[in-house]
Parts: structure tokens; sequence; C-alpha cells
């Protein structure tokens, strides 16, 4: 599944559809201004995956950026991790 990008004004820029860019059940996104990424909340894969967004525009595929920032760690909420702990 793919996703549209539009500007603030509302005019399509481009859209996300290469197999780099599969999503499965994207249920939210949040606009990160100052890395200039867009992170989707992709659950059907069990990630959050980030677009770089500046290089998009220079680019047909889209360049993914890897920072402390943007190295998210997600699990499905039905996942128990309490047998997994393991204390010091």
């Amino acid at each position: 599944m793919g996703f549209q990008v539009f500007d603030i004004q509302g005019q399509y820029l481009w859209m996300l559809t290469s197999s780099l860019d599969a999503l499965t059940e994207p249920k939210g996104l949040a606009i990160l201004p100052s890395e200039e990424l867009i992170a989707v909340v992709d659950t059907g894969n069990y990630r959050i995956k980030a677009f770089n967004l500046l290089h998009r525009a220079e680019n047909t595929e889209p360049q993914i950026k890897e920072s402390p920032s943007t190295n998210f760690s997600w699990k499905h909420p039905d996942q128990n991790d309490l047998d997994n702990d393991m204390m010091p």
C-alpha cells in the first residue's frame, strides 16, 4: 500500500509506492520538521518507518534516514514481554 503526499496548499507532490515503501495497515503518522522526516506507524509490519522528505523531490526513490531519534522499537499491543523480561 502506498500513500500520497501533498503540500500545505493541497497540491499533490508525490506518492510512495515502491516495494521499499510497502506499508501494511498504516495507522498514524508524524511530521518531524526539524529532522525533515515523515514517520508512519506501520502496524501490519510492527514498525515505524521514517522517510526523508528533503531528498524526495530530487529522487524517484525515498531516502530512509537512520538516526537515534528515528530508530524506534515498536511492538503490537497484544504482545506480552513479561515472560521475557530479564531483571538484574
